[in-house]
């Protein structure tokens, strides 16, 4: 991407803009929204703030994008009034250096809204494309990273430059809502750079932000120098800064926190976190920091607080349980048989790290016991690996762990690499067998050890290792859609970092086999985990439609590249969709759908839920779901469309989104997706026409509907433009 002279982050053209004392930037790309609406390409994603109130979720939300042309740039400045000729040239200038992309989020959907209450937001924003990820390198590189020495924090905030990336970072977003501040204070969330001094204990750093880098210190005036923000809740949990120092049992923090408050006459004593919801998600027990540490029988940290909230102190004031007490046990390594709710009901502590001491322990715990195996799960627990498992091995543990919830490995660090090429040659061996039926015979549910690995192999080796793995991948994403009971093998049973290096590879299929195979067994789960309670039949069937909404997200988080957009700076934006997008969504679509039943004469609903093993409320629950979902890639047509006609995607054999769709779900259950089917008829209508028998009509070519564009028989686009559409 092209830069300024200052940055390697920021537009040319939004820098002339922000940067001069006459021009208002926001109202200008305000002017662009409309059009980057009807003409850019959109796909779905999650905004990035929860909602308030009952249930805190993220929202879906449209994005949308498109390339800027030089004339809407100025037409839009002339609009504004803010425009004068020297600007103009400078704009063109800058222009012809540097594309220009406008994204647009738009929620209220009504789709995508709770119970179809469109309430909210429907542009939440838009904003010039820039190199934000570079941001957040830098973030890490000169904060995060030197946490642990004042001195390196107290340089890097005293650099212009760096003061300046702050800066534009903060203008960049929206400054008038606190919610929504562009602030390096919230960057990692509950790990934000005042939680992380706290839980290291780094108690120099702590004061140096507590007695420099706080809204007091700075106040709205230069809000972006703000790194700490001690009253804010984070988390699920609504954790502030002194609930984190007394859950991790860290009285000198809290003491430095404490002496900021009286400093800033600020009352804490009002503060509470969100220590227990309801089933519908409401708060029923919130505790002050002073009744955390009397919980948590950290009584060091509560005679700290006492005064503050006029309690006596408490004898023998020592924390019982600080958080290095907490991590050492752990980090002890250990098997054990754990609840489907996670209590550990027998423990085994492992002294030698290698597999055959694994199988021991595993032996251990099961032999002589008479649980439901349908009820409980193995976990290993925080071992490092001195051996790759061996194929035998593996077999063994999958056979001892037969019918369970679950087979996991947990913190754990594996040899190498081709432990789990050897996991993936045993569960691919056991999803062969011929006989189908709910879950095959000597496996768990699900196989959860994927784990980074120590030591890299020789670049040779590696090459052979991903080459084989690549294939029994492709080989798992296929055959787990004949298992409804096998729910799957997290991160298709091998490492992130081996995904980045199949990712790189020329055939496409390789990279969209890795990522299906995390997708593939989604609807298995969603019949799994069904059901909600009595009282939340209204926001919980809601939530429960949206479970299967991964899958639509997917395409955006996994295969748009704004890295390789702006690097490349395509006209086309759909350029920078990967066309392995099409391959993913086949092979997963495929599994999903290969156990409805290809000869039901009638109610295929109904003969199917029988395959999965699901009552009728069930199905209606997944037909809802799968319907929100499929609808959701069809409204992504315009970019989807032209990934089905890259190169490499031809071999997927779809040329369309509504095309590949129309392969992979079986006609039967069309009857109960109903808006899969509308927005099939509406986006491409003549795969129902050819199915019509043909009838002779006269057609006024002034009251058709269809495109007089030779060969395409497409609806006019002008209709897909509407509200929402």
């Amino acid at each position: 991407m092209a830069s300024t002279n200052r940055t390697s982050w920021t537009n040319m053209t939004v820098d002339l803009l922000r940067n001069n004392p006459h021009v208002d930037c926001k109202p200008i790309l305000k002017r662009l929204v409309q059009k980057t609406i009807e003409s850019g390409i959109r796909f779905v994603s999650q905004q990035s703030k929860v909602t308030e109130g009952v249930r805190n979720v993220r929202l879906d939300a449209w994005y949308y994008i498109r390339q800027v042309s030089e004339d809407d740039v100025l037409r839009a400045l002339l609009d504004s009034g803010a425009s004068s000729e020297a600007l103009r040239r400078e704009i063109q200038e800058s222009m012809g250096k540097q594309q220009f992309y406008h994204v647009v989020i738009r929620g209220n959907d009504p789709n995508f809204m709770p119970l179809g209450v469109v309430d909210g937001q429907d542009v939440v924003t838009n904003y010039c494309c820039e190199r934000i990820d570079l941001i957040h390198e830098e973030v890490d590189k000169y904060l995060f990273d030197e946490l642990s020495d004042p001195q390196a924090l107290q340089q890097a905030m005293s650099d212009p430059l760096f003061d300046q990336m702050l800066e534009y970072y903060f203008r960049s977003g929206d400054t008038k809502h606190e919610e929504t501040l562009h602030v390096v204070s919230r960057f990692r969330g509950g790990a934000n750079l005042l939680h992380s001094c706290i839980k290291e204990g780094h108690l120099e750093s702590l004061r140096l932000l507590l007695s420099k880098y706080t809204l007091e210190n700075h106040g709205h005036d230069a809000r972006w120098r703000v790194l700490a923000e001690p009253l804010r809740p984070v988390g699920q949990y609504k954790i502030t800064a002194f609930h984190r120092a007394v859950y991790d049992g860290q009285p000198q923090c809290l003491q430095e926190l404490v002496l900021w408050a009286q400093h800033h006459s600020h009352d804490i004593t009002q503060l509470r976190n969100v220590e227990e919801r309801t089933m519908l998600g409401d708060t029923v027990k919130g505790l002050s920091c002073l009744e955390l540490a009397e919980q948590e029988n950290n009584l060091a940290c509560y005679n700290i607080l006492a005064p503050l909230f006029s309690a006596p102190t408490k004898r023998n004031g020592i924390d019982a349980n600080p958080r290095e007490a907490r991590l050492a046990l752990r980090m002890i390594p250990r098997v054990e048989v754990a609840t489907e709710e996670g209590e550990a009901l027998r423990t085994v502590e492992l002294t030698n790290f290698d597999w055959c001491n694994v199988l021991d322990a595993v032996r251990l715990l099961w032999n002589g016991h008479d649980e439901d195996p349908g009820h409980v799960l193995i976990r290993i627990e925080s071992v490092a690996f001195n051996s790759d498992a061996s194929e035998e091995q593996l077999d063994q543990l999958l056979a001892k762990t037969e019918g369970m919830l679950a087979i996991e490995a947990n913190g754990c660090m594996m040899k190498s690499d081709k432990t789990a090429l050897h996991c993936l040659r045993v569960v691919v061996g056991r999803l062969n067998q011929s006989e189908a039926d709910h879950l095959p015979s000597g496996m768990p549910q699900k196989v959860h050890l994927s784990s980074p690995v120590a030591n890299e192999l020789a670049l040779e080796e590696q090459a052979n290792v991903d080459a084989e793995t690549a294939k029994l991948q492709s080989e798992l994403t296929r055959l787990c859609g004949n298992w409804p009971g096998f729910l799957g093998a997290r991160n298709g049973l091998i490492s992130v970092k081996q995904r980045q290096r199949l990712a790189l590879s020329d055939d496409c299929t390789i990279h969209a086999a890795s990522f299906a195979s995390i997708y593939a067994t989604r609807l298995f789960c969603f019949v799994r985990h069904h059901g909600f309670a009595d009282d939340d039949t209204g926001l919980g069937a809601w939530i429960r439609q949206r479970e299967l909404m991964p899958l639509a997200r997917a395409v955006f988080k996994n295969f748009f590249s704004h890295e390789k957009l702006l690097a490349s700076e395509f006209s086309n934006c759909g350029r920078a969709l990967d066309p392995a997008v099409v391959h993913f969504l086949k092979i997963t679509l495929s599994a999903w759908f290969s156990t409805v039943p290809q000869d039901a004469r009638e109610n295929t609903w109904s003969v199917w839920g029988d395959r999965l093993r699901a009552d009728h409320e069930v199905m209606d629950e997944l037909a809802s779901a799968l319907d929100k979902v499929l609808d959701s890639l069809l409204r992504m047509w315009k970019a989807l469309d032209a990934a089905c006609q890259h190169p490499k995607a031809k071999s997927a054999g779809a040329v369309s989104i509504g095309h590949l769709i129309k392969a992979c779900v079986p006609e039967p259950l069309m009857d109960r997706l109903w808006r899969t089917e509308g927005r099939l008829k509406k986006y491409y209508p003549s795969f129902f026409s050819q199915q019509m028998k043909p009838q002779r009509v006269r057609v006024s070519l002034l009251s058709t509907s269809t495109s007089l564009r030779p060969g395409t028989g497409q609806p006019l686009r002008a209709k897909q433009q509407q509200r929402h559409e």
